[in-house]
């Protein structure tokens, strides 16, 4: 068994004697999706970025880089291996935007 492999065995807590076993692993990225801000329009700014199947998504803003709390805009969006696009208002004070991954149920 390659020492990868062997890695694998041990995080889903798999002895030597049932490691013959066929495991299936879907394959999850934690790499931090890059967004992408596009102003559409002098009142709307859309924000994309790249989604994991079955991911399920939260798209937060705050006024403030460094302090203050995030703000979930919308609500839950489940991923589907395609690029997500939100168009949000353009207006009012400056914001910055992140996307938290959110446990599945």
């Amino acid at each position: 068994m390659a020492a990868n492999d062997q890695g694998v065995a041990q995080a889903l807590g798999l002895s030597r004697s049932n490691r013959q076993h066929k495991q299936e692993l879907q394959a999850v990225s934690n790499a931090v999706p890059t967004l992408t801000l596009e102003v559409t329009s002098p009142e709307t700014v859309t924000v994309c970025w790249p989604s994991v199947p079955n991911q399920i998504y939260l798209l937060e803003s705050r006024t403030n880089l460094s302090s203050g709390s995030w703000q979930t805009i919308g609500g839950l969006v489940v991923g589907d291996g395609s690029q997500i696009c939100k168009a949000l208002p353009g207006t009012g004070p400056s914001r910055f935007y992140r996307v938290a991954s959110a446990p599945n149920p």
